[in-house]
């Protein structure tokens, strides 16, 4: 016999089937072809993407936040209906100029600017979008987009580049995360931590000496970063640590005015940084995957 094995269940051997999960991916084209659930494996490490938690295989977790996010006063979320906008400054009278995407792939809001690449252009909207001219100037092929206030920053494989309240960055080796904060910024290259001034002023600011950070996010007074098994919180301009937690296998780090949110394999959990607005009162979830934090409000 020339068969002995049919996967899908269609009637046809796996010899002769084109086609052997029925997943609608020619198994040539598959990376998977015995797994109905599974057709890429961008990274090559036999796990496919689907239930690959780093796709791309960078060390760093796959970006969650893409199509949720919120400013000062504004929250943007991508639904079936489109992608409304809520609050002060990108709602109401300016409801009209919010672009609706095809093929949405990261969504970042600040204060006065919402920005999102949508089919791998930058487009940005509100009382200080900018202009065509500033989002043309970005890195192209964006892994990661981030807004605070009226400043925003995008990060490619190889760069980054950031407009509104400064175009400074410094020079970076290989960046994998990107934060634009409250006048500051924050990033993390194949040295380690770096932060600076994004107000007009050019210039590193003091940072902690983290061993080996993975995520960071800056918000208005403090900046946090996951640092090996812990989230550790500093105050901006500091060298020294404000407030430390121990976590699990971290995918979401979120930083506002005064609150630090984690999303890890024990949930979410949020926490009081001493200052600023207290949003450490999580309401009862039922299994949280995503969390933003603004300055007076959070979302999960």
């Amino acid at each position: 016999s020339t068969e002995t094995v049919e996967t899908d269940g269609d009637g046809t051997g796996n010899n002769a089937d084109t086609d052997d999960d029925g997943d609608g991916v020619v198994d040539v084209n598959d990376a998977f072809p015995l797994n109905g659930s599974e057709t890429v494996d961008t990274d090559s490490d036999g796990v496919g993407d689907n239930a690959d938690t780093d796709d791309d295989g960078d060390g760093y977790p796959d970006q969650t936040s893409g199509f949720f996010s919120g400013g000062y006063y504004d929250f943007c979320v991508d639904t079936t209906a489109g992608l409304p906008c809520l609050g002060t400054r990108l709602s109401s009278s300016q409801i009209d100029t919010v672009p609706q995407p095809d093929n949405l792939q990261l969504l970042a809001v600040g204060e006065n600017r919402a920005c999102m690449v949508d089919g791998g252009e930058l487009t940005c909207w509100g009382t200080r979008g900018g202009y065509a001219s500033d989002w043309a100037a970005m890195p192209s092929n964006a892994l990661q987009l981030s807004s605070w206030l009226n400043h925003t920053c995008v990060r490619s494989s190889n760069e980054i580049g950031c407009f509104g309240s400064s175009t400074y960055v410094p020079e970076l080796s290989s960046p994998s995360w990107v934060s634009a904060g409250y006048y500051f910024t924050c990033a993390i290259d194949n040295r380690g931590l770096v932060c600076w001034n994004s107000s007009g002023g050019d210039s590193l600011e003091v940072s902690p000496d983290l061993v080996a950070p993975t995520m960071v996010d800056a918000g208005e007074r403090a900046a946090c970063a996951v640092d090996g098994s812990q989230v550790k919180c500093w105050n901006r301009g500091s060298a020294d640590l404000s407030f430390t937690k121990a976590v699990s296998n971290p995918t979401v780090l979120k930083v506002g005015y005064g609150t630090v949110c984690s999303v890890d394999d024990n949930g979410l959990s949020c926490d009081s940084l001493g200052f600023g607005v207290d949003l450490s009162n999580i309401p009862s979830l039922v299994s949280p995957t995503n969390v933003l934090v603004a300055r007076n409000y959070a979302c999960a």
